[in-house]
C-alpha cells in the first residue's frame, strides 16, 4: 500500500514519473483448489486491465506447483498511485473471490525496472 504520494509507505521517495513500475504477488494455492483460483484470478486480472495495467501475466512455480505469481505493470509510479488508490464497490467482489482460495495471505512487492541508461543517468 501507498500514503498516495511520492513516497513508499517506508518513506523512500519515488518520482512520480520513474518506470515502468512492476508489481508481483505471490500466492498460495492448495492443488485442488486450483481452478478456482485461475477462474478468480483472470476475473481479476479484467479489472487490473481495466484500471490501467499495461502488461499481465501469471506464473506457476517449477518447484512448487502450489505457488503462483502474478505480475503486472504501470507505465510510472504515478500511474501506480492511481491505481492503488482505486477502489470500486464492485471490484470487491472479484478480490474477495482470489483471497478466499489462498492459503494465507498474497504477499505483494514493487520494483522500478531498471535499464542501463536509466542507471547511467543516476
Amino acid at each position: 500500500t501507498t500514503n498516495n504520494n511520492d513516497q513508499t509507505e517506508q518513506g523512500v521517495q519515488v518520482d512520480p514519473t520513474a518506470g515502468p513500475v512492476i508489481v508481483k504477488v505471490r500466492y498460495e494455492i492448495d492443488q485442488c483448489r486450483t481452478r478456482e483460483f485461475l477462474d478468480a484470478i483472470f476475473a481479476l486480472r479484467r479489472v487490473r486491465l481495466r484500471d490501467g495495467v499495461r502488461r499481465w501475466r501469471l506464473c506457476q512455480d517449477i518447484e512448487d506447483d502450489e505457488r503462483w505469481l502474478e505480475c503486472f505493470e504501470f507505465s510510472s509510479w504515478a500511474d501506480y498511485l492511481r491505481f492503488s488508490s482505486r477502489r470500486v464497490v464492485s471490484d470487491t467482489a472479484v478480490r474477495n473471490a482470489v483471497l478466499a482460495v489462498c492459503r494465507g495471505n498474497p504477499v505483494w512487492s514493487r520494483h522500478l525496472e531498471r535499464t542501463a541508461q536509466s542507471l547511467a543517468n543516476t
